[in-house]
C-alpha cells in the first residue's frame, strides 16, 4: 500500500542503520500501521519492532543525527529517539526487540487485532519503500477489525499480561466509535479488578481521552455495566441504590450519569447565542498538559454528588431525606479522587 513520502523518508533514515536482513529483522508496528490505514495526515510517531537487541545501533544513529535518545526499558530493549527534521519537526521512534522469537509471537502479545498489523522494512521491502510503500502483514485480521470498526483481542490473555488494556478497549473504542466485541466485554467484566494493581496516573491518562470524545456517555455507560466504573471511582459504585427525596426521581447513581449525559447533550446542541463559540474555546482550551476544561466538567459531573452518601439523613417521623452539607462532604472526597488520578492544581481548584 502507499504511504506519505515523509514517512518513507523518515523510514529510510533509520532503518540502514539496523542493516535489516533476514536475520535482522525491522518491522512497523502497531499504531504506526493502524493510522497509516486510517489515513492519519500528520503522523508523527512511529514504531519499529526488531529481531535483535537495538540499543547499540539505536545509540549510533541518535549520536549521527544528534537526536534525542531515551532508554525506555533495559530489560526487555526498548529505546525511544526523538528525531528533529530539517524543517525543526519533531518526530519519535519507538524501538523494541521482539517479546517473543518470531513476528507472529510477537503480535499475538500485543493488545488488540487493530493495533497488530506489521509491515517488513527489511529485504526487497527496502526498495518498495524507496517507492512510498509498503506490504501489509495481518496474521490476526486486524485490518478487517479497522475496517469494521471492531475491536478484539490479540489473546485471551490480553487483559492479564497488562490490564490497563481494559481502559484501553474503552479508549479506542470511544476514538475509533467502534464496538467492543462480546468476547472483550465478557473479558473486561471477568477481569476488571486487575485494574485495582494500576497506577491512578495511567488510568486517569486512558480515562481522559474517553472523556474527551464527544459521546462519552455511551462508554461510561458500557464501564457501568461490565463494573470498570466502580473500580475506577469506588466513591461512586457506593451511591448504587442511595435513593433521594421528592425532588429526585433516580438514585444518586443513576441521576450522575443522567447530569453526565445531559451535560454532553447540551454542549452538543447547535449554538443557541450569540456567546456559544467562546464558551465552546474555553472548553476547548487546556487546563493542565493535554487535558482540556470540557474534560474536567466531564469528570465534574460525575462527582458532584459523592458527599451525598456520609451525608444522608432520614427523618424517624416525617421521612424526609436531606444530604445537608454534601457539597463540603464532596470536596474532601474529590480531592481524594484528585490525589488518587494525580490531577494538577490547576484542575482540583477547577
Amino acid at each position: 500500500m502507499k504511504i506519505a513520502s515523509h514517512i518513507s523518508n523518515l523510514l529510510l533514515k533509520i532503518v540502514p542503520f539496523f542493516q535489516p536482513s533476514e536475520t535482522n529483522q525491522v518491522w512497523l508496528v502497531g499504531g504506526s500501521i493502524r493510522d497509516i490505514l486510517c489515513e492519519v495526515n500528520d503522523i508523527t510517531d512511529l514504531d519499529l519492532a526488531v529481531s535483535f537487541n537495538p540499543v547499540e545501533k539505536c545509540k549510533k544513529f541518535a549520536n549521527a543525527t544528534n537526536s534525542g535518545y531515551v532508554l525506555l526499558d533495559e530489560e526487555r530493549h526498548i529505546v525511544r529517539i526523538v528525531y528533529e527534521d530539517e524543517n525543526k519537526k519533531s518526530y519519535t521512534f519507538d524501538v523494541s526487540e521482539f517479546r517473543a522469537n518470531t513476528i507472529d509471537n510477537d503480535l499475538k502479545l500485543r493488545d488488540f487485532t487493530i493495533n497488530a498489523i506489521a509491515a517488513p522494512l527489511f529485504g526487497e521491502n527496502i526498495n518498495l519503500l524507496k517507492k512510498n510503500e509498503i506490504n501489509i502483514y495481518d496474521p490476526l485480521n486486524g485490518t478487517n477489525d479497522l475496517k469494521n470498526k471492531k475491536i478484539n483481542l490479540c489473546s485471551p490473555a490480553s487483559f492479564v499480561d497488562d490490564p490497563l488494556r481494559i481502559m484501553r478497549a474503552f479508549r479506542f473504542a470511544a476514538l475509533f466509535n467502534a464496538e467492543l466485541s462480546q468476547e472483550v466485554i465478557n473479558q473486561i467484566s471477568q477481569s476488571c479488578k486487575l485494574l485495582e494493581k494500576i497506577s491512578g496516573e495511567r488510568i486517569r491518562d486512558e480515562l481522559f481521552k474517553v472523556l474527551g470524545v464527544k459521546n462519552s456517555f455511551k462508554w461510561l455507560s458500557l464501564m457501568s455495566e461490565t463494573k470498570v466504573l466502580d473500580i475506577v471511582f469506588p466513591e461512586l459504585s457506593q451511591c448504587r441504590g442511595v435513593t433521594q427525596n421528592e425532588w429526585h426521581h433516580l438514585d444518586v447513581f443513576n441521576h450522575t450519569l443522567l447530569t453526565f449525559q445531559n451535560f454532553e447533550k447540551l454542549i452538543s446542541l447547535p449554538t443557541p447565542h450569540r456567546w456559544w463559540k467562546n464558551f465552546e474555546n474555553y472548553l476547548n482550551t487546556n487546563i493542565s498538559g493535554q487535558r482540556t476544561y470540557k474534560q474536567s466538567f466531564k469528570l465534574a459531573c460525575l462527582t458532584h454528588d459523592l458527599g451525598k452518601i456520609p451525608c444522608k439523613n432520614v427523618d424517624s417521623v416525617t421521612g424526609k431525606v436531606t444530604f445537608h452539607c454534601h457539597e463540603m462532604e464532596g470536596m474532601r472526597i474529590v480531592k481524594e479522587i484528585s490525589e488518587r488520578l494525580k490531577l494538577s492544581a490547576n484542575e482540583l481548584s477547577f
